[in-house]
C-alpha cells in the first residue's frame, strides 16, 4: 500500500471505525476523519493488536483519507493469525480514533462455530439504537447491518435519499448515479450521529417499566437477533 503524496497535517475529527471482509489472515479497515475547519486529505496510520491496550501490535499500515469518498480511508491489513480477536485504531498528527475490534476467520482447514447477528429497518429518527448497546456483550464473530428503510425515511438531521424517478434505473427526472452514491454514503454516516443523545425518547418509559425478567429476555442472543 502506498501513502498518497498530497496529504496535510491537521486536527482531525474521527467519525467511527469499521472492519469487514475478514479472512483467516486479513481484514479491511475503514474510518472517516476530517478537519472541518480546513478539509484536506489526511495521512493515517492504523495499528492492529491482539490486546485492547495495544501492547502487542501485530500489524500496522498507512493510508489516507479521500475527498472523493467523503473523507473516508480504507485499507487492507494482512499477516494476521486465524481465529483470533484483534483490536485496531487509526491515528494522525494529534488525533486518535476510537478502538474497534474484529475476529479473523478460522483457518480454511478447521471446523469452528460462528456467532453472528444482523439487523435492518433502521429509521434515522431512532438514533442511537437502544438494542445495539448489548452487542459488545454477545461475543459476536461478525455483525451485518442491512440499513434497509433508513434510505427512504427522512428524520431530524437526516433527509431521505433522492427519488430515482425510474426504478431501478435512474432517469433524467430523478437522482443520478452520483447523487445516489452520495446519499448512500451520507445515510450510513448519519447512523453515527445521535438524534436524541440519551436514546430514543419514546422508548425511555418502556425500558423503565420493564421487569428484570423481561430485560434478561431482551438481552439474550436469540431474542436479540429475532427482534432486530
Amino acid at each position: 500500500m502506498a501513502l498518497l503524496s498530497a496529504v496535510a497535517t491537521a486536527q482531525a475529527q474521527f467519525l467511527g471505525v469499521a472492519a469487514g471482509d475478514a479472512t483467516s489472515t486479513s481484514v479491511v479497515l475503514w474510518t472517516r476523519a476530517v478537519d472541518a475547519a480546513a478539509p484536506a486529505s489526511l495521512a493515517l496510520t492504523v495499528d492492529v493488536a491482539t490486546d485492547a491496550a495495544f501492547v502487542n501490535v501485530v500489524a500496522s499500515a498507512v493510508t489516507s483519507t479521500d475527498a472523493n469518498a467523503d473523507w473516508t480511508a480504507k485499507t487492507v491489513v494482512a499477516g494476521l493469525s486465524p481465529a483470533t480477536r484483534h483490536w485496531y485504531r487509526f491515528s494522525t498528527a494529534g488525533s486518535t480514533s476510537g478502538v474497534g475490534t474484529f475476529r479473523t476467520a478460522p483457518a480454511a482447514s478447521s471446523s469452528a462455530p460462528v456467532r453472528f447477528a444482523f439487523t435492518g429497518d433502521c429509521d434515522g429518527l431512532m438514533r442511537p439504537y437502544a438494542l445495539a448497546s448489548v452487542f459488545p456483550g454477545l461475543g459476536l464473530d461478525f455483525f451485518v447491518f442491512l440499513g434497509d428503510t433508513m434510505y427512504e425515511t427522512a428524520s431530524s438531521g437526516s433527509l431521505a435519499a433522492a427519488l430515482t424517478g425510474t426504478v431501478p434505473t435512474p432517469s433524467a427526472t430523478g437522482a443520478t448515479p452520483t447523487q445516489l452514491r452520495a446519499d448512500y454514503s451520507r445515510k450510513y454516516r448519519e447512523q453515527f450521529l445521535s438524534v436524541n443523545p440519551g436514546g430514543q425518547n419514546g422508548l425511555q418509559p418502556l425500558f423503565a417499566a420493564r421487569s428484570e425478567e423481561h430485560t434478561s429476555e431482551l438481552q439474550s442472543p436469540c431474542n436479540l437477533v429475532c427482534r432486530l
